[in-house]
């Protein structure tokens, strides 16, 4: 069967490494939190990020909205008002994706918020109903960085740095712990992929450096 482009140009390949690595963190971030309990390391990542000054957390905690599905609607509809139809519609299945997965393994995992398992948790926000892992804000920020990463791959790096801030952001307002977030952004990082697949050319649409890798898509040569 045809596998599509050579891996040795460079696109294919990267792109296999990321899905493992995001199958597997989302393995075991699913297989840890199962039980229930606190996982070694994750209560002085949680204080950490909790305790981050109000100057560094508040903007953090600005842009978080992003993550949201109202937020992440906003840009489906940005994309669309600038005739991105590709972004806009990678954008809208990433995002379906992340949000009907990440529900679905809340049910099945029914994790404890932070307040429930520490105390002294600062919850800035309304601490939600429903199980906290993974987060879904997690999920939709690295759904969408990957979609939007694809189409311009030069804004990757920044994308991957406001998908980060986006999961800390829920570490600062103490509704998530940081086994949720990680496994959030796993989740992100495939539900963005698979819009991808589906919407996108299997090469990068520009040339230049192929999504997630450092290495480049040849330029076609006239004769």
């Amino acid at each position: 069967m045809d596998d599509g482009p050579n891996p040795s140009s460079g696109v294919i390949t990267p792109v296999r490494g990321v899905v493992v690595a995001a199958v597997a963190t989302l393995v075991a971030t699913t297989a840890a939190a199962l039980p229930g309990d606190l996982v070694a390391g994750e209560v002085a990542v949680l204080r950490w990020a909790n305790d981050l000054p109000r100057g560094v957390g508040a903007p953090m905690q600005l842009v978080m909205h992003l993550g949201a599905s109202l937020g992440a609607l906003v840009v489906v509809a940005v994309a669309a008002l600038a005739r991105r139809w590709r972004l806009a519609a990678a954008a809208l299945v990433g995002l379906l994706v992340a949000r009907l997965v990440a529900g679905g393994l809340k049910v099945a995992v029914d994790r404890a918020r932070p307040p429930a398992l520490l105390a002294d948790v600062v919850v800035r926000q309304h601490l939600p109903a429903d199980p906290g892992f993974p987060s879904a804000h997690a999920a939709v920020a690295a759904a969408l960085a990957v979609v939007a990463g694809w189409e311009a791959p030069r804004l990757r790096i920044p994308l991957a740095a406001l998908a980060v801030a986006i999961g800390l952001a829920r570490l600062y307002v103490g509704v998530h712990l940081p086994l949720d977030v990680l496994g959030g952004w796993a989740l992100g990082v495939l539900a963005g992929l698979a819009a991808v697949t589906v919407v996108h050319p299997r090469v990068p649409p520009h040339p230049g450096p192929a999504p997630w890798s450092g290495s480049t898509v040849p330029r076609s040569r006239r004769p």
